[in-house]
């Protein structure tokens, strides 16, 4: 998996344009992706430089007025964490 992807996956969440459940299931294929490339031990894992940055642009964008997304962000938020 790329970073390029779970960029994408971001900036889809972030759009305030799209619609509401497309917004969610870009969320709950980031929670995935994230579940399963985050690991440092992960084969195709991501590169820590990559992380760094991904993780500071998603702390950008913890104000969600959508409850589920909300949860959704904090889940992933949650993840990344305890990868950490």
């Amino acid at each position: 998996i790329s970073i390029l992807f779970l960029y994408r996956l971001k900036s889809i969440i972030t759009n305030y344009s799209f619609d509401t459940n497309l917004r969610f299931m870009a969320s709950v294929c980031l929670k995935n992706a994230i579940d399963k490339y985050w690991r440092k031990t992960a084969s195709n894992s991501i590169k820590e430089e990559e992380r760094v940055l991904f993780k500071q642009q998603f702390l950008q964008y913890l104000n969600e007025p959508e409850l589920r997304l909300a949860r959704q962000m904090s889940v992933i938020l949650g993840k990344l964490a305890r990868f950490e």
